[in-house]
């Protein structure tokens, strides 16, 4: 996927204290899932990777960045650990439920991610382009990567512009 980086149409995330940060898994906007409330997104993400006998353990890691390293390292390992495989369609559905949840549970920000209009929603990773499925990196003025996490966003707003009145509360 390409786009000019001087696009006013594009929202581009990156930090949680950074404008639309909130867009990011690692904001702190608790999310329950499986009737255990999560710190943060990336909390409940990275745990649905992994067998529920560790959630405890993600739950309780001291930030969202914890969370990943502990998982990745679980994954890592393979065999009991992980129950999902990253990067397939059941750990994209996994992140579209997170996702789903993270606004329904927080209505601000579902109504944030309505204001958001027709935008195109980026996870800008130019300062970790290690991760072009997830987000898009800058090359040159064009944004290049999957986006997939964008498109998650741009798709659970879709689903919540059927879902919500005009006013835009839950």
């Amino acid at each position: 996927m390409l786009k000019y980086v001087n696009d006013p149409t594009i929202i581009a995330f990156t930090r949680a204290r950074l404008p639309y940060g909130w867009l990011g898994n690692m904001s702190a906007y608790p999310v329950t899932i499986f009737e255990v409330c999560w710190p943060t997104a990336e909390h409940a993400f990275q745990a649905m990777r992994v067998h529920e006998n560790y959630w405890n353990t993600v739950r309780d890691a001291a930030s969202p960045m914890t969370a990943k390293m502990l998982v990745r390292g679980m994954i890592s390992r393979g065999g009991y650990f992980m129950v999902v495989e990253p990067r397939t369609v059941r750990d994209i559905e996994n992140m579209r439920t997170v996702l789903m949840q993270k606004v329904i549970q927080n209505p601000k920000l579902a109504v944030a991610l309505l204001q958001t209009g027709d935008s195109l929603i980026v996870e800008d990773v130019t300062k970790q382009p290690h991760d072009l499925f997830w987000g898009m990196k800058l090359v040159g003025d064009h944004w290049v990567g999957d986006n997939m996490l964008g498109l998650l966003w741009m798709g659970v707003r879709a689903r919540l512009r059927g879902i919500i009145p005009q006013q835009g509360v839950l």
